[in-house]
């Protein structure tokens, strides 16, 4: 009897259907915590999320780095710009599987820095960036897993 009773305890934990409104609101509060970390240029904030290694799609490539080799490529980045606005252009599309562990985010942005130029001068830049952020589930939190991005 024992046994019928854990099997059906464990058959309607697996059925259950995950909250897929909880999910989109904590990827976009994730979303957002990306656009705090680089208006302020925090690193910690900014590597919270991530994965151990990261994939990254950009320029025609591919590769991978790992989470410690994010850290010191946006530290330096960070360094060097002043970031004026990091905003959506539309509202991100979010997809999420099924089963709620594997998730995609879309987004589109204009991005407005400041940095010096060559002659020591300051450099007004704005770039248009569209991108894809790829989520997956470890446990209760999310984790970036891959980014592709693009820009005009």
């Amino acid at each position: 009897m024992k046994n019928i009773v854990w099997i059906a305890v464990l058959l309607a934990v697996a059925c259950t259907k995950p909250d897929m409104e909880k999910e989109k609101k904590e990827l976009l509060t994730l979303h957002e915590r990306q656009r705090i970390a680089h208006l302020e240029e925090n690193i910690d904030l900014f590597a919270r999320e991530q994965a151990d290694t990261l994939l990254f799609i950009r320029n025609g490539e591919l590769g991978y780095r790992t989470k410690q080799q994010m850290r010191e490529n946006f530290k330096r980045y960070f360094d060097r710009v002043e970031f004026i606005k990091w905003d959506d252009i539309a509202e991100p599309i979010i997809e999420i599987s099924d089963d709620a562990s594997m998730a995609n985010t879309f987004v589109q942005k204009i991005v407005i820095l400041t940095y010096q130029g060559d002659q020591g001068q300051t450099v007004l830049d704005t770039t248009h960036f569209a991108w894809t952020t790829t989520y997956r589930k470890s446990g209760e939190e999310w984790r970036l897993i891959a980014t592709t991005s693009t820009h005009k």
